[in-house]
């Protein structure tokens, strides 16, 4: 125009507050490529298999990891496991593109120390170590062989809680009004909140407080006593 007046369109884009949403809205452009750039490169994933289930995993620092397959970038790691009162793993992992790593590994106790598996509210734990530790297949990273003995020997004694309870018996004697019951036992799987091992025993025992008794008892059905529980409850 010869007018020296100015187009609408020109008019427009002068526009103080145009300008300024114009500059914003390229920004996010450039950070929505930005991230789409950096989501492209998360071409590899890793897997953890960890017990305890509720360990703490983190990978170089970061904490917001847990059982399950994560999407990463490429590049080294270090990955550390850890759990209150058991003993901590670190392992260097070198994660190469387009590829899936799986970190599989458990935590004990000071000196291997399992009991922490042994624990009802850790039961869940105690499936995930039988999974991935067992004699027969031991897929751990650090090809730790610790858990093979008791993982067989727990699995054992399960099924024999399972199979041998359970037991009841009652004894009689002679007396001069006749027959009496002596004692009677009643030994049974037990579920209830008193037990703090997944192996519990209840053993409600009338007139005897003979624990000795109830103990051989439980042995004769080839139950190892020392990897179970007993609450006795007497009357």
């Amino acid at each position: 125009m010869q007018d020296g007046s100015i187009s609408p369109l020109k008019g427009f884009f002068r526009n103080r507050w145009v300008r300024i949403i114009l500059v914003i809205d390229v920004l996010a452009l450039i950070i929505v490529i930005g991230m789409a750039i950096y989501n492209a490169t998360k071409v590899s994933t890793i897997e953890f298999n960890i017990a305890p289930v509720d360990a703490t995993i983190s990978v170089n620092g970061n904490t917001n990891f847990s059982n399950g397959v994560h999407t990463i970038t490429p590049g080294t790691y270090e990955i550390k496991i850890s759990h209150e009162n058991l003993e901590s793993k670190t392992f260097t992992i070198d994660i190469a593109p387009r590829h899936a790593v799986t970190v599989t590994a458990f935590l004990s106790g000071p000196e291997n120390d399992l009991k922490f598996y042994e624990l009802k509210d850790n039961y869940v734990s105690f499936l995930k170590l039988a999974e991935i530790a067992s004699t027969r297949n031991n897929m751990t990273i650090d090809q730790d062989t610790s858990a093979e003995k008791f993982i067989d020997n727990y699995q054992k004694e399960y099924n024999l809680w399972q199979e041998k309870l359970p037991i009841r018996l009652t004894e009689y004697e002679e007396t001069d009004s006749g027959r009496e019951v002596k004692r009677k036992v009643s030994i049974k799987v037990n579920y209830d909140d008193k037990c703090t091992k997944t192996l519990c025993i209840k053993a409600i025992m009338a007139l005897t407080d003979d624990t000795e008794f109830v103990k051989q008892l439980i042995r004769d059905q080839g139950l190892n006593i020392d990897d179970y529980e007993v609450i006795y409850e007497i009357y």
